[in-house]
């Protein structure tokens, strides 16, 4: 009895796209580069890997646009089909990235001065 091909692996599948893709030959190598640098290895990728960075900088892009709290998880939610509660999650990180960068600046305001001095008066 002849053993059916099962198509490619996912790894095959992936090269595939890779290769089928237009342009951008440097790119290319250097993801092949990557890819046999992490030969031998498993990787298990979720979705939610993938979309977090991408949801999460939508959240901060809404709420730069001036929107309330409220408003912008509303807005996440109808945008990407995120439950409401899923969504405030991601505002609520947005608005305390947003937090921590503020107090970043302060500081380096505080260490470099208000004309970018250092606080012992070198430039």
């Amino acid at each position: 009895m002849p053993i059916q091909d099962a198509g490619p692996t996912p790894l095959q599948w992936l090269l595939l796209e890779i290769d089928r893709t237009p342009g951008a030959t440097v790119s290319k190598a250097r993801l092949r580069a990557i890819l046999r640098g992490m030969a031998g290895q498993r990787i298990f990728v979720t979705r939610r890997e993938l979309h977090l960075p991408e949801l999460r900088h939508t959240a901060r892009r809404l709420l730069d646009t001036g929107l309330s709290c409220t408003e912008a998880s509303g807005q996440l939610a109808q945008q990407t089909g995120l439950s409401r509660r899923h969504a405030q999650r991601h505002v609520v990180w947005a608005l305390n990235e947003r937090a921590l960068q503020a107090i970043a600046a302060r500081r380096l305001s505080l260490i470099d001065g208000p004309d970018g001095e250092d606080a012992d008066g070198a430039t």
